[in-house]
């Protein structure tokens, strides 16, 4: 429990949770902070994968998917602070919402972009948030302005919260050279332009990296102070200049929209009002368009360089004198407990039960959007499709196999141990989902159980499975339940070490094979096995 926020339980709701992005690093910073505090922290999203999973898991998050039996548990009441990203919500609530039910929990709605191309940042199910938000909080000016008509013309429960930095880029000790001496470019969206001056600083003599160059093995994860902090300059956009502003670090703003440069007192607010994008106005909101009206920020890579170089010793005296600023402006621990408070204080909110029509409207809409999502999510990353297929199992005392007469596991996993328990039931079809596949049976050899596919290609453990519907086929001689030990990858995507020991077996089968031809031209050309095939010819023609 957080005496200080008044909080003990906290949800934290996210579309998905996959990719390290705005809206996901702003969830996971959020939990810390939370978690920090003392309070209980959960996190509910309709789709869940690696890396961002694994950043979450690893931090201790409680993380719930839609569609599981924990999601079937969370309520209202359950939870002091509801915060609310891509109005995402576990059923369960929204139908506790929808039936009038008095609670006292704070919900607090966010939205992150301006743009209509990314409509799920938009409050997209018709009056719901205007209902049920306490607070409505939007990451800059700019994204308030371009989403205020989604809202009633009366509405006024709403914040700027500028996607603040964690407390321990405020703790840091701010430490750039006198001199220019090293930069690091964080960025997914590099112009052109960029790339030239990055060359040509590095030829000045100029330490000049790449965030995924440094983060090397370990990619997957959370742009750190640690890592900002032994660099002079920060080339990037958006939320890592927030960090910049909290840790006194110059921050040179360009990537794709372009950018300004170094921040001063001139450029300051209007870049500020668009979140530290590079942009400096918002005539549109098309992605698109916006990407093609900013030619008047773009720099080439010469100018680029000089004003890296000849701007450094102002920006560094600019940041250093305004750091106590920003951290009062960007910092979480700042900003957070001034935003619960006024969000607690709402009294605004109407609870009473919402004609069916209205709610059979909210939980179709929220389902229809959920499963586009979780679909287009999965399309876009092969690996993750493939592992949410389903492995069945059938079982049959005779060999012949039917729907009625199988098992489901919801999931396939890239390592999974299956028990066949049933020792009366001698037969068993595993099929691993429909797609083409590469399968390691480690316990092929058992000498209880023999166990054949309709692979293509099978040698020792290994089997290659080229056409959908892979199956394996075990028959159970003993008594006792065989446990089947499998890996599975897609055949697209074999992980390194899984694929040397694949080439390893093949390798070794090739020379096994190849001794063989070797052995057999060895023995043709032996003098017995040239009288041996003589005789042959001689009592073949006798006989015929």
């Amino acid at each position: 429990m957080s005496a200080s926020l008044g909080i003990a339980h906290a949800l934290i709701t996210q579309s998905t949770l996959e990719r390290i992005g705005g809206s996901e690093v702003q969830a996971y910073e959020l939990a810390a902070f939370l978690s920090e505090q003392g309070v209980d922290v959960t996190i509910y999203t309709w789709f869940a994968n690696s890396p961002m999973l694994d950043i979450l898991l690893q931090a201790g998050v409680n993380v719930i998917q839609r569609g599981t039996e924990e999601e079937t548990h969370l309520h209202l009441n359950d939870f002091d602070l509801i915060w609310v990203q891509h109005e995402t919500l576990p059923e369960s609530i929204i139908v506790d919402l929808l039936s009038g039910q008095v609670s006292d929990t704070t919900l607090i709605f966010s939205h992150m972009s301006p743009f209509e191309e990314i409509r799920i940042e938009f409050p997209y199910i018709y009056d719901f948030e205007n209902r049920f938000s306490d607070l409505s909080v939007f990451n800059s000016p700019s994204t308030l302005e371009a989403q205020r008509s989604s809202f009633p013309a009366n509405f006024a429960r709403y914040a700027i919260y500028p996607n603040p930095a964690p407390t321990e880029f405020a703790l840091s000790t701010a430490n750039s050279h006198d001199a220019i001496t090293s930069i690091l470019v964080v960025s997914n969206h590099r112009p052109p332009e960029l790339d030239e001056a990055i060359i040509r600083l590095r030829a000045s003599g100029i330490t000049v990296d790449l965030l995924q160059d440094v983060q090397g093995n370990t990619a997957s994860q959370i742009t750190n102070e640690e890592i900002l902090s032994r660099y002079d300059v920060i080339i990037s956009i958006g939320k890592t200049v927030q960090y910049c502003l909290t840790m006194g670090k110059p921050a040179f703003i360009y990537d794709q929209f372009g950018g300004p440069g170094y921040l001063n007192d001139r450029n300051f607010d209007i870049i500020a009002f668009h979140n530290f994008s590079g942009r400096t106005e918002l005539s549109t909101q098309s992605l698109v368009q916006s990407k093609m009206q900013h030619t008047s920020m773009r720099m080439n890579a010469q100018d680029i360089v000089r004003n890296i170089v000849e701007g450094y010793d102002e920006a560094r005296r600019y940041h250093i004198a305004n750091r106590t600023r920003f951290i009062k402006r960007y910092s979480i621990d700042q900003l957070f407990p001034a935003l619960i408070k006024r969000a607690q204080s709402n009294s605004e909110r109407i609870h009473e039960t919402l004609s069916e029509h209205y709610s059979t409207y909210v939980i179709h809409d929220e389902r229809a959007i959920a499963n586009f999502i979780v679909r287009i999510q999965q399309l876009n990353n092969p690996v993750s499709e493939f592992y949410h297929q389903q492995c069945q199992i059938f079982y049959s005392a005779d060999g012949q196999f039917s729907e009625d007469q199988s098992d489901t596991y919801p999931k396939l996993r890239q390592h999974m141990e299956i028990t066949l328990p049933d020792s009366r039931t001698c037969y068993y079809r595993i099929d691993f989902g429909e797609q083409p596949c590469v399968i390691r049976i480690h316990n092929s050899d058992s000498p209880d159980a023999t166990i054949t596919s309709n692979a293509v290609f099978q040698y020792h453990d290994w089997m290659v499975f080229t056409s959908p519907d892979p199956q394996i086929y075990c028959r159970i001689s003993g008594e006792r339940p065989i446990t089947i030990t499998a890996d599975i990858f897609p055949i697209s995507h074999i992980p390194d070490k899984a694929s040397r020991e694949f080439a390893n077996t093949v390798s070794d089968r090739i020379r096994q094979g190849d001794e063989a031809i070797n052995r057999l031209a060895y023995l043709a050309n032996r003098p017995w096995f040239r009288i041996a095939g003589h005789i042959h010819d001689v009592i073949h023609h006798f006989r015929h």
